[in-house]
């Protein structure tokens, strides 16, 4: 009987010890996560990150990173970037609306979507439809991951 409880009490350690193993190392990536997050780091070791909006009409595009942003608009909806190295990794938000203009109303069936895939992986996609359409993606968007 006193080997048996000393085998059942060596099996429950060990149980134990590799739960804790693994809550350890989950919590160790969580906190790791946390501090890129904070130095505006979304995909660390990423190579390459393509940013992608695709409207049909006239469409204006507003970038964020790292609290700064800036505005772009395309004619024919489509516009597209390219990142490598650090920019790649860092948190890229983009909005896009259709083009505000009197003289060309937004036509009711206009779309709209973006896209953010780095290194060849769909991080991000949403798409809206209609006059008042908008997206947004973001880098660190965790629906696609």
């Amino acid at each position: 009987l006193g080997i048996l409880s000393i085998v059942i009490t060596l099996a429950m350690q060990a149980s134990f010890s590799a739960s804790l193993d693994k809550a350890t190392e989950s919590m160790n990536k969580a906190s790791k996560k946390m501090d890129n997050m904070a130095k505006g780091i979304a995909n660390e070791n990423a190579k390459e990150m393509k940013l992608e909006v695709k409207g049909t009409a006239p469409t204006d595009i507003n970038l964020t990173v790292a609290g700064s942003s800036s505005n772009e608009s395309s004619d024919n909806g489509v516009w597209e970037k390219v990142l490598t190295g650090k920019d790649a990794q860092k948190d890229w938000m983009i909005m896009a609306t259709p083009k505000i203009d009197i003289d060309k109303p937004t036509p009711d069936n206009y779309k709209v979507e973006c896209t953010i895939t780095v290194d060849g992986k769909k991080v991000s996609h949403k798409s809206a439809t209609g006059t008042a359409a908008n997206v947004m993606c973001m880098a660190s968007d965790t629906t696609n991951k």
